[in-house]
């Protein structure tokens, strides 16, 4: 499904939907019946993405049920603590260090044990919860990184994403000063992650917003770069830092000559714009190694390391990953955590 450009009183905007479609007499013999499947369909397309449609099945009924519990059990995760975020290491290609890392957060849910985000980040972004539940854990990243430094990794940068109810919330702003404040952490030392589709709802007032954010001194980065709206004339808008090029271009390298040419580019780019750049979603040493030849300098994903508690993070920090890369065959830590 293609998404809406409109012009309203001079202010771009993007407009998408999700649509659940249900069908008689094999999804409800009622009105009643098809509507309520209609919209049991409609929340697994926004679930699984947005911008889409979904037919209705019958087995939809048993995640609704699911999501019904999870969405009963959420504001009970925040008062006992069960939401955390684990972090997965950036590393420098130039340096052989890890740069910084992201903040990701999960669930340590009493009886279906470590869940990922994408079975409950949708509920607390419906539910409002989101904002209340990403000052809590910014917090808790700010001060983590504040002790990583103290150990003596000054120069690591947490990353933590924010969803778009938390950016356009009128508390963004002193949420994010308090926390620097109260962990102590260098604003420099914070990087703030956005969706493109976040700032791409209202590009003027996203542009002026990144810029309040940019006047307290921290980064900007965009997420999944090159699979969503961006153009080039968006870019110079934008007060951004950092570019992460999605996994999508990552996955088939090094056997995908038109993905090396368009990586390249969005290098050059980069450098042109005086941006950084991470490349996501690196699972073999070949990817590694080609992003490497291409000039790339910060990469992420399972191959250096999955997000990981905060207390194995400590070891990660302390290690020359090229030297080990080049000397030894690389072996995937085994971390059982997802």
């Amino acid at each position: 499904m293609e998404t809406a450009r409109l012009i309203l009183d001079g202010r771009e905007l993007f407009s998408s939907c999700s649509i659940g479609v249900s069908i008689y007499p094999n999804d409800g013999a009622t009105s009643l019946d098809l509507l309520k499947h209609a919209d049991t369909a409609m929340y697994h397309a926004k679930n699984n993405g947005r911008n889409r449609f979904q037919l209705y099945d019958a087995a939809m009924n048993t995640m609704a049920e699911e999501r019904l519990q999870l969405e009963t059990d959420l504001p009970h995760a925040q008062e006992r603590g069960e939401l955390v975020f684990h972090y997965q290491p950036q590393l420098n290609l130039e340096s052989g260090r890890i740069h910084a890392v992201e903040a990701l957060i999960r669930w340590q849910h009493p009886d279906k044990g470590l869940l990922a985000p994408a079975a409950f980040l949708s509920l607390l972004e419906e539910t409002g919860g989101i904002v209340s539940v990403g000052c809590q854990l910014l917090l808790s990243a700010c001060r983590q990184t504040a002790h990583w430094h103290a150990a003596g990794f000054t120069d690591l940068i947490v990353a933590v994403n924010l969803s778009g109810r938390e950016f356009w919330h009128e508390t963004l702003i002193p949420n994010i000063g308090n926390a620097l404040a109260q962990s102590g952490l260098p604003a420099h030392a914070l990087q703030l992650e956005l969706t493109e589709g976040i700032f791409m709802t209202d590009v003027d007032s996203a542009a002026d917003r990144i810029r309040a954010l940019k006047a307290l001194g921290v980064a900007v980065s965009v997420d999944d770069f090159g699979t969503g709206y961006s153009s080039l004339a968006h870019l110079k808008r934008f007060p951004l830092d950092v570019l992460k090029i999605d996994r999508y271009f990552v996955k088939d390298l090094p056997n995908a000559p038109a993905n090396e040419a368009l990586i390249s580019s969005i290098l050059a780019l980069c450098r042109g714009l005086g941006l950084g750049t991470v490349a996501e979603g690196i699972e073999t040493r070949a990817q590694l190694e080609s992003l490497r030849t291409l000039g790339c300098p910060i990469v992420q994903g399972y191959f250096i390391s999955r997000p990981v508690p905060a207390e194995q993070i400590i070891e990660l920090l302390g290690r020359d990953w090229l030297q080990a890369f080049d000397t030894t065959q690389h072996v995937q830590p085994k971390f059982t955590v997802i």
